[in-house]
């Protein structure tokens, strides 16, 4: 059995990468907040690990109170950094809870004994910007260029991520609905009723994806001795279609798994079949 620590997962997304994650029989950990409701995961039988993103020291010491599960191994073997947030009052509070948090939880990993065998941060496409145009596919190569900053703030974090030393996996999805969002059902909802509010008046390009079970099914697996030096970025994406799905993933080092070896067949693979050794 291998270790899995989680943030946000409390969150919608957090709470299909936890059911996959026990289905796929880790152990699983949750790194929660003080004031964060722990109800669904205490009844799932979820370890919880209280934290606080924002005393480095603290989060130090916890990550570093949990035992490993066998001597000589790492504490945690793999942390899925999905905490964040997607819109505030306060446009500050993008970099210091999406970057800074981040930055904080990657030093404090870097300190432990053994580093985990992978850090997966769970990023967005907002941080390339409108680097391709509205028929265009968008791929990890190309420049970032956000232009909000929400998008800055998680470039900020990939960038902490790729400098941290740990072995890393960045995913970047595009806006995500699906079984227990809020957000985007209050739009849905709104449409289904005749209203459809819009703001601007150009032509408005959307991705989304849905969260269901497929998309966040990445199977945390055992991926060999890694090296955090080496890296690659691997597009995955759709042309962009009605319905189009833009996801870019950049791995270090390589170990991508699918329906078929994008590294090989030059193929895009499935997103419903694909699977990640994290």
């Amino acid at each position: 059995m291998e270790r899995l620590l989680i943030t946000g997962a409390s969150g919608f997304i957090g709470s299909h990468l936890v059911r996959q994650a026990l289905e796929a029989g880790y152990e699983v950990w949750a790194a929660v907040r003080k004031d964060s409701d722990k109800t669904r995961l205490e009844k799932q039988g979820v370890k919880l690990l209280e934290v606080d993103y924002y005393d480095e020291e603290q989060l130090s010491g916890a990550l570093d109170s949990v035992h490993p599960l066998e001597e000589g191994g790492p504490q945690w073997d793999y942390v899925i950094h999905n905490a964040g947030i997607t819109k505030t009052a306060r446009l500050e509070e993008f970099t210091e809870v999406n970057a800074e948090h981040t930055r904080r939880l990657l030093h404090a990993l870097s300190r432990l004994s053994k580093q985990p065998k992978r850090f997966v941060l769970m990023s967005s496409l907002s941080s390339y910007g409108n680097v391709a145009g509205p028929d265009e596919a968008l791929h990890a190569e190309l420049p970032q260029k956000p232009n909000t900053r929400y998008g800055r703030s998680k470039c900020l974090a990939e960038h902490y991520t790729e400098q941290s030393g740990i072995p890393f996996t960045i995913l970047l999805p595009t806006g995500v609905y699906g079984p227990g969002d809020k957000d985007y059902l209050i739009a849905l909802q709104s449409i289904a009723r005749g209203i459809n509010a819009m703001s601007g008046l150009r032509k408005q390009y959307l991705t989304f994806v849905y969260g269901g079970r497929h998309l966040y099914r990445p199977r945390v697996r055992s991926a060999g001795p890694a090296s955090a030096g080496s890296q690659a970025r691997i597009p995955y994406t759709y042309p962009p279609t009605t319905g189009a799905l833009h996801l870019p993933l950049r791995l270090a080092p390589s170990s991508y798994h699918g329906a078929d070896d994008a590294t090989q067949s030059g193929q895009v693979p499935d997103p419903r079949t694909a699977q990640l050794a994290l």
